[in-house]
């Protein structure tokens, strides 16, 4: 099996102070544009990095609500808040 990371698509959303919106809910909306970008679904998406950020509020729980099916090593997060591997 080819353990070889690609990135393959971008997805941006609002930046600043965004108010009315969660850290989750501006994360999920930026994994749908980087997918929908790359041309892929959210099916097809086999792993996940996070990074919390600054101020936390993200972690590998993400992935579970956006219904990504992913191993959980082909999982990581860092940063403050962030699960351990």
């Amino acid at each position: 099996m080819d353990r070889t990371a690609v990135i393959v698509g971008a997805g941006l959303t609002d930046v600043g102070k965004v108010y009315g919106r969660s850290a989750r809910s501006l994360a999920a909306e930026a994994v749908r544009l980087a997918v929908e970008d790359a041309g892929l679904t959210l099916g097809q998406v086999d792993g996940l990095l996070i990074n919390a950020g600054k101020s936390g509020g993200l972690d590998l729980s993400l992935a579970r609500h956006l219904g990504l099916q992913i191993a959980e090593d082909s999982a990581a997060g860092c940063g403050p808040g962030a699960e351990p591997p």
